[in-house]
């Protein structure tokens, strides 16, 4: 009896342990066709992020920004400010080859101050001194010095240097401030004057300015800044309103995961971005007819109507401060290839800055100075006219500009003994 009990219990020891056995095998084979699965879609991804998206290009949308696949911040990488719009990164320095830019040099060393400003810490300036005559710089990034190699050859530090070589200021010690914005345009700077300039003790101001002026416009194909079309496109991706096809149809069937979480957002942004980055602007313009504008119209009423604008509500803001025009240099092929060469004119640039004149000579005073860089710089080499000056290109629109300013600077000595 106990021998058949043995077996018994025997055979049943190895059913269940042969049982036992294929569950292992049964779960080793699952655990197997999930790697071998994990693998080959790790392997897809790869496939076509290395073979696939190399040979058609990649689908990011054009997202406001540079430089957004860096793996760190760049110099270039932009911040986003109220009122004033964008600003590089603040408190950097780059050291070496600077791709983006066309000049040749590959020593760069250009650092930036507090809000992306260059040398400036706009919100703790040092007091004035009894001699002292400041001059604020506005502009954009040609303004500000980028194609520059150092800080100290931007077009700020060499007018400064210039003007402190003028004999005729000797005694007075002559600052100038940079309070130019990369990419901005002359409303920004308008705003920008107001925000960070008022108690500055300003003595007198330039703007070198009138690239940006027709080229941001004529990109966006309204008045809004550098990239505002984007912005309007991120304003309206996030709405359900705005939903289409296979995304109106998401948010339908799945509302909660649409709405409330970051999947649905990416979704999205994925789906709908590129198409709401054409539809927004579209009826940015409508709302505002500059749709219905012809290109010289668009060129008088939105383009010149905006620059004069600025140029005067600074003019008022600062109680008829001295007012300095510099119309700023740009290669010929910059303005060849825009549509207002086409439409209105080959030299609707050159345009541009006599419309300016003529209506800015004698607004609130007679304290406005003309210079035309433009035209100027058309006599030298090719490397120092582009919209970013190399080196000796800001060496030589500071000594034009500071051969111009420093007669009305001079006018501006009072008790100050000259050397």
């Amino acid at each position: 009896m106990s021998t058949l009990i043995h077996g018994d219990a025997g055979t049943k020891g190895w059913f269940l342990a042969s049982k036992s056995g294929k569950g292992k095998k049964r779960t080793f084979r699952a655990l197997l066709l999930v790697a071998l699965c994990l693998v080959a879609a790790w392997g897809s991804v790869v496939f076509f992020e290395r073979v696939v998206l190399k040979r058609i290009g990649a689908f990011q949308p054009d997202a406001p920004g540079h430089d957004l696949g860096a793996r760190e911040r760049t110099i270039r990488t932009l911040d986003l400010h109220p009122w004033t719009g964008w600003h590089v990164q603040p408190d950097f320095r780059h050291v070496g080859d600077m791709p983006w830019e066309a000049q040749a040099y590959r020593d760069y060393d250009i650092a930036t101050a507090r809000l992306g400003f260059f040398d400036i810490d706009v919100l703790n300036v040092a007091p004035k001194g009894a001699c002292e005559r400041r001059v604020a710089l506005i502009g954009g990034s040609g303004a500000q010095g980028w194609g520059a190699s150092r800080n100290e050859r931007t077009l700020a530090r060499r007018l400064e240097a210039h003007l402190g070589a003028e004999e005729a200021l000797g005694g007075l010690s002559v600052r100038v401030l940079n309070l130019t914005m990369g990419a901005s345009i002359t409303y920004q700077n308008f705003i920008a004057l107001n925000r960070f300039g008022q108690g500055l003790g300003l003595d007198m101001i330039a703007s070198y300015s009138g690239r940006n002026e027709f080229v941001v416009a004529e990109q966006n194909g309204n008045d809004g800044f550098y990239q505002f079309n984007e912005l309007l496109a991120l304003n309206r991706v996030v709405r359900r309103s705005e939903a289409s096809g296979l995304g109106d149809w998401l948010s339908s069937a799945f509302p909660r995961l649409m709405e409330r979480t970051g999947l649905g957002a990416g979704l999205r942004m994925t789906g709908e971005y590129r198409r709401l980055l054409v539809e927004a602007p579209a009826d940015y313009a409508r709302q505002h007819g500059f749709d219905a504008l012809s290109p010289a119209e668009f060129l008088e009423r939105v383009v010149s109507d905006n620059h004069i604008g600025a140029l005067k509500s600074i003019k008022r803001d600062f109680a008829g401060l001295p007012m300095v025009l510099v119309w700023q240099s740009v290669m010929r092929w910059e303005t060849d290839k825009s549509r207002f060469a086409s439409t209105v004119g080959a030299d609707f640039y050159e345009g541009l800055y006599e419309r300016a004149r003529r209506e800015l000579v004698g607004y609130h005073n007679d304290d406005w100075i003309f210079v035309d860089a433009h035209r100027h710089m058309k006599a030298f080499p090719v490397e120092d006219t582009g919209t970013h000056l190399g080196d000796a290109g800001q060496d030589r629109v500071a000594r034009l500009v500071a051969t111009a300013i420093a007669p009305r600077i001079a006018a501006m000595r009072g008790d100050c003994p000259k050397n």
